[in-house]
């Protein structure tokens, strides 16, 4: 997870000296794939929840680009009025149009293609300076937002987030979530505004959180 990071940010840091010399289409590609990293992180986490039997089809989908995109479609959602987990819920969804999207103009930052009536295009022409500027400042943010959890704090995560997980009890699920939070608080490893912002996220309040 700390590897993801760290390769993140290089690819995030890449991005912005391309994005200075007006490189679009490689600004806009090295984001998304910045983006897809961070991506990987909530994927781990993900796959620990999960009985053992399910690891090995779920470690497929870490090599799957759709699969770590989807945190390149928050600002989308959040643009029309998402706030809580139930209100991104649907960004998950890796054959939601968001991630075909995504997908589709990483390939037209990349490569040059035939499309529709035998329309050739090529990276240069197929991304604009808005979009590149738009995507890389989506990375900078989904980068920013991120960080590698330590050993104790994935013990911790674990620890509450797995067996709620395992019921299918989405409510038991959030206060699980937020349970951990409030855990890793405690023992000094995050910090007070990181919990209460979860607890908003998860739409709970004190008293069932607790």
């Amino acid at each position: 997870m700390a590897a993801a990071h760290r390769n993140a940010k290089r690819l995030l840091d890449d991005a912005q000296v391309l994005l200075r010399e007006s490189r679009w289409a490689s600004a806009y590609l090295l984001s998304v794939h910045a983006i897809e990293e961070i991506g990987k992180d909530t994927m781990i986490r993900l796959i620990l929840d999960m009985p053992e039997e399910l690891r090995s089809r779920a470690w497929r989908a870490f090599t799957d680009h759709r699969s770590k995109n989807i945190l390149a479609s928050v600002d989308e959602f959040a643009s029309k009025g998402a706030k809580t987990l139930d209100d991104f819920a649907p960004m998950i969804d890796r054959e939601g149009a968001h991630t075909v999207q995504t997908e589709a103009r990483k390939q037209a930052a990349t490569y040059v293609d035939c499309v529709g009536s035998c329309r050739w295009t090529e990276p240069a022409t197929e991304v604009s300076p808005e979009d590149a500027r738009a995507m890389v400042e989506n990375a900078e943010r989904r980068v920013r937002a991120s960080r590698p959890w330590s050993t104790e704090m994935l013990r911790i995560w674990y620890e509450h987030a797995a067996p709620a997980y395992l019921t299918g009890d989405s409510n038991k699920a959030a206060q699980a979530v937020v349970a951990a939070y409030a855990e890793m608080q405690k023992v000094g490893l995050i910090t007070q505004d990181e919990v209460d912002r979860m607890r908003e996220c998860q739409k709970l309040g004190g008293d069932r959180a607790s």
